[in-house]
């Protein structure tokens, strides 16, 4: 069985036998991408199926949300970038359908989720371009209000360009890559998605894809965030109290009247990975979340630091070298509880 990652070129497998899920997903084999059965990742709904949100979904079992204005969604998948050097992906349109499912259990409407993703038959404009993902990511923000909720997932390929405004630590922009081979810098999603956001909006966003770590350039990060941790430092993260460590140059702090919280897959040097699970292709991060979101675990004690220990621990506990992380625009208490 093998792990592969999210970057193409670059192969990163761990042989093992793992089962890093919930007793209702037992295993996981992970077959390199080049095996992979192209229409897989829909054969299990149609384009217009997963738009109307009819597939079966779980009750909601993790902690009520104390929102009480809208909650949109943004969800887009990217499979296919058309550069050599990154192979096409199987779990990104899967990873969609699990979130969007997700979503829904927990009350939020399907008619403010909305999709992108570079699915045979989709129209244009539904495709994950940096045309349009960028125009939806600019209409998210500019119609927020105050007390609405946001939530943003993007599967994909992440990479990594040189910085040219001197802002990152490592010397590195961190980037998505959209479906017409176009890459949107972190610098520009903080300045179309983030910095607009209104006093009392709050936007969760999941990034499963590689160099995520700081893919929204917000000021409080996790230790790790650039370079990543051993498995035994993240370990001894895990069982003490985790915090966020404030961007140390003041002039180069980005400001957002939002909160705003990332969960990435991996740090900014890392690469992030896909499984199979039951037949079907999805992140690692995207399955991992959804389902310990929703464990007993987690609703023992619902916050932050319990819900990434609970991710950490599992991921190492089978050998997956990938460090999820957390980065906020505020003095994010880690102890206090998550809700979607």
């Amino acid at each position: 069985m093998e792990i592969v990652t999210r970057r193409g070129v670059v192969w990163c497998r761990y042989i093992s036998a793992v089962a890093l899920c919930s007793p209702a997903l037992e295993s996981i084999n992970v077959r390199d991408m080049h095996s992979m059965d192209p229409h897989l990742a829909v054969s299990h709904f149609s384009p217009m199926s997963l738009i109307r949100g009819q597939t079966d979904i779980n009750p909601p079992t993790g902690p009520a949300s104390p929102h009480t204005g809208s909650r949109k969604a943004l969800l887009i998948g990217v499979k296919a970038v058309g550069i050599k050097e990154f192979e096409d992906l199987n779990a990104p349109h899967n990873d969609i359908e699990v979130i969007r499912n997700f979503l829904k259990a927990h009350g939020w409407d399907e008619t403010n989720i909305i999709t992108l993703a570079d699915m045979e038959g989709w129209p244009q404009d539904a495709m994950p371009t940096k045309r349009n993902v960028v125009k939806h990511l600019k209409e998210l923000a500019a119609n927020a209000t105050a007390s609405d909720q946001l939530f943003v997932f993007i599967a994909g390929h992440g990479d990594q360009v040189p910085d040219t405004d001197d802002d990152e630590a490592d010397g590195y922009d961190e980037a998505f890559v959209t479906c017409d081979g176009q890459h949107i810098i972190d610098d520009e999603l903080f300045n179309i998605l983030v910095k607009p956001l209104p006093t009392g909006c709050t936007l969760t966003a999941l990034f499963d894809m590689c160099h995520s770590g700081t893919g929204l350039d917000l000021p409080y990060n996790l230790p790790g965030a650039y370079t990543g941790l051993s498995t035994s430092a993240g370990n001894t993260l895990s069982k003490h109290a985790m915090k966020l460590v404030l961007e140390p140059h003041p002039e180069k702090r980005k400001q957002s009247d939002g909160k705003v919280v990332l969960w990435a897959a991996c740090s900014d040097e890392e690469f992030c990975q896909e499984a199979t699970i039951k037949g079907r292709e999805v992140g690692i991060l995207t399955h991992t979340f959804t389902s310990l979101f929703d464990s007993k675990e987690f609703k023992t004690d619902p916050s932050y630091h319990n819900l990434l220990t609970l991710i950490r621990n599992k991921l190492q506990m089978h050998g997956v070298e990938q460090q999820v992380l957390i980065s906020s625009s505020f003095d994010l208490d880690l102890k206090s509880t998550f809700n979607l």
